[in-house]
């Protein structure tokens, strides 16, 4: 239930160095993602990319999500599907971050979200509890790129010069974290200087 959600840094904008999928089950969340408005109602997706620009703006009393986040290393260190660019690519700020799902649909993402969580709360105990955890995230994952060529849409906003910046570094970040970790090295590809990337 996050309708007593008071956390003073979910009240300015914040960026994350984290994926992260939120299903609203009950209620409704008012959310600024990259300098859009979204209005987040019941079984609706969002689907948020590392260091997109977020702000929570309004949560209705009595709304209910489930938020599952990892960060890029996790699928690194789980070794990456030879198809993990098509597998995720709807982790990129030029989609639509909004899903307006069928009830079916969210029910049945729910219930993966429950299945994550059941398998992380006895990970210790379980004699292949990190196998679990792996192959069931990747399951959501091939569930949500599915999902993703119904819902994914290209976005086609005009973006000013600092915004367009921010969506090619991330893209170039999603697609190249595994080898190239270096401020320097991205900077060079924007044609940008490290201090004004960094």
């Amino acid at each position: 239930d996050v309708s007593n959600v008071e956390h003073e840094e979910f009240k300015q904008q914040f960026r994350s160095d984290f994926f992260a999928i939120i299903l609203v089950t009950r209620g409704r969340l008012d959310l600024n993602i990259n300098f859009s408005e979204y209005t987040v109602e019941e079984n609706s997706l969002v689907v948020l990319s590392p260091y997109s620009i977020k702000l929570l703006i309004a949560v209705e009393p009595g709304t209910l999500t489930s938020v599952i986040g990892f960060r890029a290393d996790f699928i690194t260190q789980i070794g990456m599907p030879k198809n993990i660019t098509d597998l995720a690519s709807y982790f990129s700020n030029s989609y639509d971050p909004l899903w307006k799902l069928q009830p079916w649909e969210s029910v049945a993402i729910l219930n993966m979200f429950k299945q994550l969580e059941y398998t992380v709360f006895r990970m210790e105990s379980h004699v292949h509890g990190k196998e679990l955890i792996y192959h069931q995230l990747y399951i959501l994952l091939y569930e949500m790129s599915a999902l993703s060529k119904k819902y994914a849409k290209h976005l086609t906003a005009i973006l000013s010069r600092k915004e367009n910046l921010v969506v090619s570094f991330i893209n170039l970040v999603q697609r190249e974290f595994k080898t190239q970790r270096s401020v320097k090295k991205y900077a060079s590809q924007l044609n940008i200087t490290p201090k004004y990337l960094t």
